[in-house]
């Protein structure tokens, strides 16, 4: 498996909804509270 394999998986897991998230991404909650602390 190749890096660009997994950094595609990668994106594709960060970018899908979660319903445990409030329907936000991992990538969205993330930076929300990255920016929160600066």
């Amino acid at each position: 498996v190749s890096q660009g394999e997994l950094d595609a998986v990668a994106i594709r897991l960060n970018g899908r909804p979660r319903k445990t998230l409030d329907y936000d991404t991992p990538a969205q909650r993330f930076e929300r509270c990255v920016a929160s602390t600066g």
